[in-house]
């Protein structure tokens, strides 16, 4: 028979014990072959196949398979070991466990981030960007959905939710917000996209950084302006207009003096 075995990535080695439940007075082989399962044998373990050989008395024999430790993060994976032909010259031995299944843990971490970005008010869209520090062998998703600040949606940029997929190897994923180009001039603005539930199908995958502050950068300029006019000497007084050629979403001031010219106060 051969025994199941359960083995962390960075391991190096699987080591299988085959046993006969007794000892003989022969010589018995098995010839034995790795086989893929979740496992592939090009990127998680070395394929091996041989032939055990006990001698007269033995009742263990050991495999030693290579495992291979990636950066990639990935769940816990399997691939088979089989055990066949058993022959002796004076026994017929049989099998009774001819198939051990061997069980690569992981020891991976993946974390997922999401990026503060300053965007121009005249710009479409602002792009997020949520990002992986490594790759994941897997698919797994994350919902997003925006948040007032300073920026207020239906003013200043349009309410977005919904969820990112990352497939397998994806990096990678884009979150984009439409904005809102106003006439109003304004300060620099700011609102949030935040990233929460994140589902990993039990791949080993956290968020480190959930909320990303989005700046708008106005592109209005207002301009103050005072008018010139002219006033009948018996009328008063004299009434100028100071104003703006676009509105502020703000309160500004501005100081005035009058000063001789032709005529002296």
């Amino acid at each position: 028979s051969i025994n199941d075995v359960s083995v962390d990535e960075d391991a190096g080695t699987a080591i299988l014990t085959v046993t006969l439940d007794q000892p003989l007075t022969s010589v018995i082989t098995v010839d034995f072959a790795t086989a893929d399962q979740t496992a592939n044998s090009i990127s998680d373990y070395q394929q091996q196949s041989g032939t055990l050989t006990f001698n007269p008395g033995e009742t263990t024999q050991t495999i030693q398979i290579s495992i291979l430790d990636s950066d990639i993060t990935e769940a816990d994976e399997t691939f088979l070991v089989n055990l066949l032909n058993p022959q002796s010259s004076l026994f017929q031995p049989r099998l009774t466990k001819n198939q051990a299944v061997v069980t690569i843990h992981d020891d991976d971490q993946s974390t997922l981030s999401i990026a503060d970005i300053t965007v121009d008010e005249t710009a479409a869209a602002a792009l997020i960007t949520v990002s992986l520090d490594q790759k994941v062998e897997g698919v797994f998703s994350v919902d997003f959905a925006t948040g007032d600040q300073v920026a207020v949606s239906g003013a200043d940029y349009l309410a977005t939710s919904g969820t990112l997929t990352f497939n397998p190897n994806n990096l990678t994923q884009t979150i984009s917000v439409p904005l809102v180009n106003s006439e109003l001039v304004e300060l620099d603005e700011i609102f949030l996209v935040n990233i929460f539930n994140l589902q990993t199908q039990g791949l080993a995958v956290s968020i480190a950084d959930t909320q990303a502050e989005v700046t708008i950068d106005d592109d209005d300029q207002a301009k103050v302006i005072i008018d010139e006019i002219s006033v009948n000497e018996e009328t008063g007084s004299a009434i100028l207009t100071v104003s703006l050629d676009h509105p502020v979403d703000t309160s500004i001031s501005v100081d005035y003096s009058t000063a001789d010219g032709t005529a002296t106060s």
